[in-house]
């Protein structure tokens, strides 16, 4: 929905220096 891709970018924005595995660990958990 258009509020989850707003939550993946405030998400990217906030931990994206972190890098893949966050990503990964929070589309495993979603």
């Amino acid at each position: 929905t258009e509020y989850q891709r707003f939550l993946e970018n405030q998400f990217r924005e906030t931990f994206g220096f972190l890098g893949v595995p966050i990503q990964l660990h929070f589309h495993a958990n979603s």
